[in-house]
């Protein structure tokens, strides 16, 4: 996939880095309820809760005709940390809204992906 990237400040010690997939399916028809997997799966703590370093939790969710969405939080700091339901909505919800094709962010310690492919989970 080509990749645009925006870099950003959020605040003084939490930089993010965005980067919009460019090719590939797009979200489309299936928007909103990728929106509602995307925070049913953090809401369960399918990708929230605790991660141990570079601990990664995955997430797929079936869509119509025939697309998937893919989801994937990273904790890419050291130790371990927390990541609340509510984070983690927000940041993969930001990929859907933000990335008709998908995306990924980079936000302080954590990595956030959100990305529509053909076929099913």
């Amino acid at each position: 996939m080509k990749a645009t990237t925006i870099i950003a400040l959020l605040a003084p010690l939490a930089s993010v880095q965005a980067t919009c997939y460019r090719s590939g399916h797009v979200w489309g028809p299936n928007f909103n309820t990728a929106m509602d997997a995307a925070a049913r799966l953090c809401n369960d703590g399918a990708l929230s809760g605790s991660f141990n370093a570079n601990g990664v939790k995955s997430g797929c969710q079936t869509l119509e005709n025939n697309v998937r969405a893919q989801y994937q939080v990273t904790y890419i700091g050291g130790g371990t940390s927390v990541l609340s339901p509510e984070e983690c909505k927000f940041r993969l919800q930001n990929e859907i809204g933000g990335c008709e094709h998908g995306g990924q962010s980079d936000v302080g310690s954590w990595r956030f992906s959100s990305d529509p492919n053909s076929g099913f989970c």
